[in-house]
């Protein structure tokens, strides 16, 4: 009798050890700063953090800041430019929208198609081509600062 209270409670603990967290995916990994690994527009790669030869190393400036208040982002581009606004992660499409921004920037909304999405890994890949790097999809390879 004794063996079988035991063998239960070890199933019990183990199970309970298997519990799903009560955290959300996006509130795990969208979460501090991230910066530029990789950027390719179109086919083309433009950056790649650690070379000399980049055909754009202004990306080295690019930082996607997930704000510690109420889904709130700052994105500084590889131009430069600042802008802040509100986050939202749709699971069922995988699509991580940027909107509200301040300055209005010039495609209006932030529209990225979730590729990859970890801890230490980010992968975001636009959904309309971009204007300023000459009508392109991008992807970006980000990972944490």
């Amino acid at each position: 009798m004794k063996r079988i209270a035991i063998l239960n409670l070890l199933v019990i603990v183990v199970l309970g050890g298997c519990r799903k967290s009560n955290v959300r995916a996006d509130e795990e990994v969208f979460t501090g700063v991230f910066k530029a690994e990789q950027v390719k527009e179109g086919g083309t790669i433009v950056y790649t953090l650690g070379a000399t030869n980049n055909i754009i190393p202004g990306y080295s400036k690019f930082r996607l800041a997930f704000l510690p208040n109420a889904k709130s982002v700052r994105i500084t581009e590889y131009t430069g430019e600042t802008f802040e606004g509100k986050w939202n992660y749709s699971a069922s499409n995988s699509l991580l929208t940027f909107n509200q921004l301040n300055p209005a920037p010039y495609a209006g909304n932030f529209v990225f198609k979730v590729e990859e999405m970890k801890a230490g890994r980010l992968i975001l890949l636009n959904t309309a081509p971009n204007p300023k790097t000459g009508e392109t999809i991008n992807r970006y390879v980000l990972i944490p600062e």
